[in-house]
């Protein structure tokens, strides 16, 4: 990989920052190591960028996730107490049936002056 020239001004002040914050290092490499961290430091960020919105995304999908949960339990819950009810509606309705059958096997009953004879 070549590598390119880059030129660019600074005034005084900067200058004068620049030569204290780089130490022992030539000030040409000083800056190049700035500027080849902060790009890196760019692409973290783009990555880390798009981490968080997949982050983002699965909450707001977990979330939609849960609720379709919560609200099948509750039907689920729902449907089973019916099944409950109507399960007790049979045992009534058998008894009632038993009731009307163990009735209609009686003996038809004898007229009043039958009893006389």
């Amino acid at each position: 990989m070549s590598e390119k020239p880059i030129f660019f001004r600074l005034d005084k002040i900067h200058m004068d920052k620049l030569d204290e914050k780089k130490g022992d290092k030539n000030r040409n490499t000083y800056c190049k190591d700035i500027i080849i961290k902060n790009l890196s430091d760019a692409d973290v960020d783009v990555v880390s960028t798009d981490v968080t919105r997949k982050i983002e995304s699965l909450e707001s999908e977990l979330l939609s996730k849960e609720s379709e949960l919560q609200s099948k339990n509750s039907l689920l819950l729902m449907c089973s107490e019916r099944v409950k009810d109507l399960q007790k509606d049979i045992g009534f309705l058998q008894l009632e049936y038993q009731k009307l059958t163990d009735r209609l096997m009686l003996p038809a009953p004898k007229p009043w002056w039958q009893f006389w004879k």
